[in-house]
């Protein structure tokens, strides 16, 4: 199939659409796991891939300028396709929007739980914990790729061993686009 057609376009797209989306279907899954309101948690995995969001990190790449929310500086991070980032980002909206719940007046708390939920976790995910977890998610990925040159066979029986475990707790699907994504790199 040729690869500039429109059908070829539309299958790749079809494929890619729930790796692209992945922080938004990952903030869903975290949410339930972490007891908070799924909602918000997908509208702060959208903020991670919101097209304006994208389109100002990529500005700031190519002009070399940086990239500020008030005075602190962003990173200039991709998180499409991230796991670790709105794992992070997730959890401490869960412990923000509890805290939140706890100040504001039961007949208040629809409008102005999530309101303070977002307006707290949207900036401390882009500036802080995003970025701690895009590292991570980094370093986690360079080992399972160092892992994978070094001792092909120990991966697999690593996972393999704590694999039920990891089903238990949920988070066996986290490993999945760092093994995916090194196996392809390395794939001769």
């Amino acid at each position: 199939m040729d690869t500039s057609s429109q059908t070829y376009i539309i299958m790749k797209l079809m494929g890619d659409a729930a790796f692209y989306f992945l922080p938004i279907i990952l903030a869903v899954s975290a949410a339930k796991k972490f007891r908070c309101n799924e909602y918000l948690a997908a509208a702060v995995g959208g903020i991670l891939i919101h097209p304006n969001f994208i389109n100002l990190i990529n500005t700031a790449k190519e002009t070399g300028e940086g990239l500020y929310f008030a005075w602190l500086p962003v990173n200039l991070a991709s998180y499409a396709s991230s796991v670790l980032p709105i794992i992070l980002i997730v959890w401490f909206m869960s412990y923000i929007e509890r805290g939140v719940e706890k100040m504001v007046s039961k007949s208040l708390r629809m409008i102005f739980v999530p309101l303070f939920t977002l307006v707290i976790t949207g900036p401390a995910g882009i500036l802080f914990i995003g970025p701690m977890g895009n590292i991570a998610g980094g370093y986690l990925a360079a080992f399972m790729g160092w892992l994978n040159l070094a001792a092909p066979w120990l991966g697999p029986m690593l996972v393999g061993t704590f694999t039920p475990l990891m089903v238990m707790c949920g988070m066996h699907n986290g490993l999945i686009p760092f093994w995916g994504q090194h196996a392809c790199l390395y794939r001769v």
